[in-house]
């Protein structure tokens, strides 16, 4: 879902998206009072992280073109 929000809302959306679901499966799949979140949770977690990678670059790419005044 964040990279669908990413590229049809904006990265905004994403990053929104990215807390608003860790939260959600902290709450449902995570035991209290463990600080571990498991193995399914790598996936989402990695994709995430790559996609916040993906929009620093962006950011940064945004940032340069603005500085170069193009």
């Amino acid at each position: 879902a964040p990279w669908a929000l990413h590229f049809a809302v904006g990265w905004w959306a994403a990053i929104a998206a990215m807390f608003a679901f860790m939260v959600l499966y902290d709450r449902l799949f995570v035991p209290d009072g463990s600080i571990c979140m498991g193995i399914p949770f790598m996936l989402p977690f990695a994709t995430s992280l790559g996609l916040l990678a993906l929009q620093c670059v962006l950011l940064l790419r945004w940032f340069v073109t603005l500085v170069a005044g193009g």
